[in-house]
């Protein structure tokens, strides 16, 4: 994907999403950008993000607007794109991401090699470490 095309797909999502504040901006983004990793949106994930986003930030999304937004995403992202997705969240506000970006990868049933870079990239990016992501992995399965 050339840069012309991510930059006006980057603002085609930045209006789909409206006013929101940048916490829930970037937890759509991710979302969204996790979703396509595998470059296949499957309709379990988008059903994931509409669901979560008003759960953990009280911010209703349509599932029509998740699923165009996914569709905008770019699969592959650069380190520094993982890690402008942190910029000034707090420490738990970005596990939560992280959390959340893990239920929708799985949502489907698997977890395909480029999804499980996507989470690497996110992991490190979002600068998580190895004792605290495995924390969250173990979360969420006994949840």
């Amino acid at each position: 994907m050339g840069f012309v095309r991510r930059r006006r797909n980057k603002g085609k999502r930045g209006r789909l999403m409206g006013d929101v504040t940048p916490a829930v901006r970037v937890m759509i983004e991710v979302l969204c950008h996790a979703a396509k990793a595998d470059g296949q949106i499957d309709d379990r994930e988008v059903s994931v993000i509409a669901n979560i986003i008003p759960q953990l930030t009280g911010t209703p999304v349509s599932r029509e607007i998740v699923a165009e937004m996914a569709r905008l995403a770019d699969p592959r992202l650069s380190p520094s794109g993982f890690k402008a997705f942190g910029k000034g969240l707090r420490s738990e506000q970005r596990e939560l991401i992280v959390q959340s970006a893990l239920m929708v990868v799985s949502a489907d049933g698997q977890v395909s090699p480029k999804e499980q870079a996507f989470i690497s990239g996110l992991v490190q990016g979002l600068e998580i470490t190895r004792d605290r992501f495995d924390f969250l992995v173990g979360a969420l399965k006994a949840a």
